[in-house]
C-alpha cells in the first residue's frame, strides 16, 4: 500500500518543538558556591554569591536573613539570567541566609530555594584601620578648630593694639586685657584638643564593639609609630594633638610680646611679658574590648593649664594672669598664690559652661610663684615666675 508521504518540513517543525520543550523542561537555577555551603565573613569585607539560570533565562532573586542584625542580603534582584547578590556583615554571630527564585521565564526557571549557613567574625585590621582613619580626620578638624580661635584672639589683640594707640585705654589696661585674652584662647584651644580627643576615643570605642576586637591580640604593624598595646596608641593620639595645640601655644607668646611694640609707640618704654610652657595633661577614655559595654564619662578634672605676667618697663610690679579647667557643677575654683615676702593672694574664679576659668591678679613683684587651684576634690599646682 502507498502511503503519502508527509512534507520535509513538518517533522523539522515536530523536531525544534520538542527540543524547546526539552530545553524549557530542563533549565534549572545554579548557585556559587553550592547550596549549604558555610560561609565565613570577616566585619569589613562582604560575600558575593552568584544565582544563575541555564539556557540564559530570566528570572527574580529573593534574600531573606534570618538575623539582620548579623547579616543582611538584598530582599530582590529582579528579572536577569544571573544574579550577583552580596551579603553584608552587621556584627559578629551567625544567621543563615535563604536565596529562593521566582517568576522564570521558563518553567524550570525558579522555585529553586538556596540557602548558607553565616558566620561573621570580628575583624582587628578594619577596627584598627577605621581607629587611624578617625585619628587622621579628627586631627584635621582640631587643627581647623586652632586656627579659628587663633584668628579670633588676632582680632582681639588688633583691636586693642589699635585703642592703644588711639588714646582709649592705657597701656596697662592694654596689657591687662592682651593677657586675658591669650589666657581665653589658650584655655578654648585646651578644651577643643581634650573635646577632640575624647571624641576620637569614643568613636574607636563604639567601632570595638562593632568589629568586636580584642585589645590584646592587637599586631604591632597595625599600629602608627610601632606602638605594640591599645595604650600606647591612646598615647600616640594624646601627643598628636598635643603638638598641636604647643604650635598654637607658641604663637600666642609671640603675638602677646607684641604690646612691647605697642606700648613703645605710646611714649614708653614698653613692655615686659613673661609667658611660660602650658601645663596640659590629655587623659584619654580607655578604649574597652569584647564584650563592649558603653564607657563611662571622664570626670573633668581640675587643671592649672596657663599663667601669664606682663607689665610695663617702668613700672616695679607686674600683672599676673591665671587660666585653667575645671568642673561647671564643682562650683568656684579657689586660686592661692604665695611667693617671696611672704606674698599670699587668695581669689575665687567662676567656671563657664565650657570647662574654663581665669583670674587676674595686680601688683605683684618680681620672683618665684606658686600656683594653687582646688575645686573641693585635691589642688592643682604649678609654678611661674614674675619678672
Amino acid at each position: 500500500m502507498w502511503y503519502p508521504r508527509k512534507p520535509a518540513f513538518l517533522l523539522v517543525g515536530v523536531g525544534l518543538s520538542l527540543a524547546s520543550l526539552a530545553a524549557e523542561a530542563a533549565a534549572t537555577n545554579t548557585v556559587k558556591p553550592p547550596n549549604n555551603t558555610p560561609v565565613t565573613i570577616a566585619m569589613g569585607k562582604t560575600f558575593a554569591i552568584t544565582v544563575g539560570g541555564s539556557g540564559g533565562c530570566l528570572f527574580d532573586v529573593n534574600g531573606m536573613s534570618s538575623d539582620n542584625a548579623v547579616v543582611t542580603v538584598p530582599p530582590a534582584s529582579l528579572q536577569k539570567s544571573s544574579h550577583l547578590i552580596l551579603l553584608t556583615p552587621v556584627a559578629p554571630g551567625t544567621a543563615t541566609i535563604t536565596l529562593t527564585t521566582a517568576n522564570g521565564s521558563s518553567p524550570g526557571c525558579q522555585g529553586s530555594a538556596f540557602t548558607f549557613p553565616v558566620t561573621v567574625t570580628p575583624n582587628l585590621t578594619a577596627a584598627i584601620l577605621n581607629a587611624k582613619v578617625k585619628y587622621v580626620l579628627a586631627g584635621k578638624d582640631l587643627k581647623t578648630n586652632l586656627i579659628l580661635i587663633h584668628f579670633g584672639t588676632d582680632l582681639v589683640y588688633d583691636q586693642i593694639g589699635d585703642d592703644l594707640q588711639a588714646g582709649l585705654v592705657t597701656p596697662t589696661d592694654a596689657l591687662q586685657s592682651g593677657l586675658e585674652a591669650t589666657a581665653d584662647a589658650f584655655n578654648a584651644m585646651t578644651v577643643a584638643t581634650q573635646e577632640a580627643l575624647r571624641a576620637t576615643m569614643d568613636e574607636i570605642s563604639t567601632r570595638s564593639a562593632t568589629f568586636g576586637f580584642d585589645a590584646s591580640t592587637m599586631p604591632v604593624k597595625l599600629l602608627p609609630g610601632g606602638c605594640g598595646d591599645w595604650d600606647k596608641f591612646q598615647g600616640l593620639v594624646s601627643l598628636g594633638y598635643l603638638k598641636a595645640l604647643a604650635d598654637m601655644h607658641k604663637d600666642l607668646k609671640l603675638r602677646v610680646k607684641a604690646f612691647d611694640a605697642f606700648v613703645k609707640n605710646t611714649g614708653h618704654e614698653g613692655a615686659v611679658v613673661m609667658i611660660p610652657s602650658p601645663t596640659v595633661s590629655l587623659s584619654p577614655p580607655q578604649v574597652l574590648v569584647s564584650p563592649p559595654t558603653p564607657p563611662a564619662a571622664p570626670p573633668k578634672a581640675l587643671r592649672v593649664t596657663w599663667s601669664a605676667s606682663g607689665r610695663l618697663a617702668e613700672d616695679a610690679n607686674s600683672r599676673l594672669v591665671i587660666g585653667g579647667l575645671a568642673d561647671p557643677g564643682a562650683g568656684d575654683v579657689t586660686v592661692t598664690v604665695t611667693g617671696p615676702n611672704a606674698f599670699n593672694q587668695v581669689g575665687m574664679a567662676s567656671v563657664d559652661v565650657n570647662e574654663r576659668w581665669k583670674i587676674s591678679l595686680a601688683d605683684v613683684p618680681p620672683g618665684s610663684y606658686v600656683i594653687s587651684a582646688d575645686q573641693g576634690s585635691g589642688a592643682e599646682t604649678r609654678t611661674h615666675q614674675v619678672r
